[in-house]
């Protein structure tokens, strides 16, 4: 194990020796503009083998750690520690190619190390000048048109190229304060935009210009005045929003995380904007505020899925000036009178929503008292909700025959709010949900949807509820649930072993979740249990 990890430490070291980074100013100095740490070989060894085992590939981990191993040798590479993580950290000069950098290789013998590059050094060309007392070691290869200086202090080798000068005394941080990291961190990754030099990123916000006003020009043949506007509005705020990042963006932070004990993996990224930026304050109000879908999704037990966007003012505007266009065609139709008032109510109704310019929207799946059914609710934002249900009331008015035994209307009343009876569902949906109807009501705020068993007790429960705080969009799926429904390509049989192998009675690991969240920048987060790996290994026909 030690061997293999130790290969792996040295092929770290050869890749990251070449990339020009940079130098940190002082020893002690905040988080460097550029940081990268990797979990220690051994930590990585041990994920790696657990990864494999769940995705039932033991053996081929296994032969690949014997094929490192007769590389390597019995001992491994000299010197190398696998027990403490590795690091690269740096910062972007202003001329762009003088930007420097230091990787941290753990070692515990700096004599036996020494003796493995000089070795490494004749195998591939090249030489190592060793340094006499505790200055700089120079390590000299024939692919590289830079000496690379070496220095091993505090339980490291930091190297850098080209430029000795980041590997004074003076300079080094403390590394197991740079390093630090939350417990099952494999891998992170920070990158602060805003301590990029200024004329650095004058220079990308120019280019971008040139390739969007390139882009502006791709027009579609058969466009529309409000389409074209559409368009180049949603390309201003691209636009606008590109530059915005490239000026004001502050930290990028990406991390992925692996606790061995839970088996959770999770994958986080975070884009930070400058404070009091007016890229972070439209980022802010795009994709947070009370949300009804939100409200609504929370229900879920297999899915729980809701998204909360706020369009900005110019692109809102863009946006009704489409939406109005394709609507006075739609008035202008060759349907008849009766068909284009209908028309005309619908679009009545609709526009505040849209004018709007909030899409909230949520759906919840919730398993049934019944074996292999579920119960389902859909639910969205609207403005003026009395008139869609005025828009109701009169299709069922005017349609007369055309909607009997499909739509019945008053069948009960919750918290005030009319409830409508929808019969006929497709076999798909009679699969999910049952033959039993849908139902639905219309809020002043909310149109909501249920179906299936237990659909009209749901709406019930549904039809007060109160918005609570949303994010850009959140979705969290549970495996052990949705299996149920079956898939025609899977043996249901296969499915029920695989899920009680994999997820057994331990509540919460058959569930993947997903959120997008916004303010002072925007984030992803991405949370699942290895279990799920396995439980999807299983159902993997190869596997079977």
């Amino acid at each position: 194990m030690i061997q293999m990890s130790n290969r792996l430490g040295m092929i770290a070291l050869l890749v990251a020796l070449v990339a020009p980074m940079a130098p940190v100013a002082a020893a002690e100095a905040k988080t460097p503009p550029l940081l990268v740490r990797l979990a220690s070989i051994e930590t990585l060894t041990r994920q790696f083998f657990l990864l494999a085992e769940k995705v039932n590939r033991k053996a081929e981990a296994e032969q690949l750690k014997n094929a490192l191993q007769s590389v390597t040798g019995p001992g491994g590479i000299q010197g190398f520690d696998p027990s403490k993580p590795i690091g690269i950290y740096g910062s972007i000069g202003p001329n762009g190619l003088d930007s420097t950098g230091v990787i941290l290789v753990p070692a515990s013998d700096e004599t036996a190390m020494l003796a493995a590059l000089k070795k490494l050094a004749g195998v591939i060309g090249g030489n190592l000048v060793e340094a006499k007392g505790k200055g700089l070691h120079t390590l000299n290869l024939d692919q590289s048109p830079f000496p690379i200086f070496l220095r091993f202090t505090k339980g490291y080798c930091w190297a850098t190229l080209k430029d000795e000068a980041p590997l004074a005394d003076s300079a080094l941080p403390d590394p197991a304060k740079l390093l630090q990291a939350p417990a099952g961190s494999v891998a992170r990754l920070h990158f602060d935009l805003a301590a990029v030099p200024e004329n650095l990123r004058i220079t990308a916000v120019e280019a971008l210009k040139q390739s969007i006003a390139m882009a502006r020009e791709k027009a579609p043949a058969d466009e529309t005045p409000a389409a074209k506007t559409f368009r180049l509005q949603m390309s201003d705020m691209m636009e606008g929003g590109m530059i915005q990042f490239l000026k004001e963006g502050g930290a990028l932070d990406l991390e992925m995380g692996l606790d061995e004990k839970t088996e959770d993996l999770r994958l986080e990224a975070r884009m930070e904007t400058i404070e009091n930026s007016s890229l972070g304050k439209a980022m802010e109000a795009m994709g947070s505020g009370p949300s009804i879908g939100r409200a609504v999704a929370g229900y879920g037990k297999t899915l729980s899925l809701s998204s909360y966007v706020m369009l900005p003012p110019d692109l809102r505007k863009a946006f009704v000036g489409v939406l109005e266009e394709g609507f006075a065609k739609a008035k202008n139709s060759d349907a008849g009178d009766s068909e284009k008032k209908m028309i005309a109510e619908v679009i009545d109704a609709i526009m505040p929503t849209l004018k709007s310019g909030v899409f909230d929207s949520g759906v919840a799946l919730i398993p049934s008292k019944k074996e292999g059914l579920h119960t389902a609710a859909l639910a969205f934002r609207v403005k003026d909700g009395a008139k869609v249900e005025g828009v109701i009331r009169a299709a069922v008015k005017q349609l007369g025959e055309k909607l009997e035994g499909k739509l019945k209307l008053d069948v009960a009343t919750y918290a005030g709010v009319k409830v409508h009876e929808i019969s006929g569902n497709d076999s798909k949906a009679r699969e999910m949900l049952g033959d039993g109807p849908a139902f639905l009501a219309v809020r002043n705020d909310m149109v909501l949807i249920t179906a299936g068993p237990e659909a009209l007790a749901l709406l019930k429960d549904m039809a007060s509820v109160a918005p609570v705080t949303g994010s850009m969009m959140q979705a969290e799926l549970g495996l052990a649930s949705i299996v149920k429904l079956g898939d025609s390509n899977v043996p249901k049989e296969l499915v029920r072993k695989a899920s009680a192998k994999a997820f057994g009675d331990k509540a919460g690991i058959d569930r993947a979740r997903i959120e997008v969240t916004s303010g002072k920048g925007i984030g992803l987060k991405v949370t699942a249990n290895l279990a799920i790996l396995e439980f999807l290994t299983m159902l993997d026909p190869n596997q079977r």
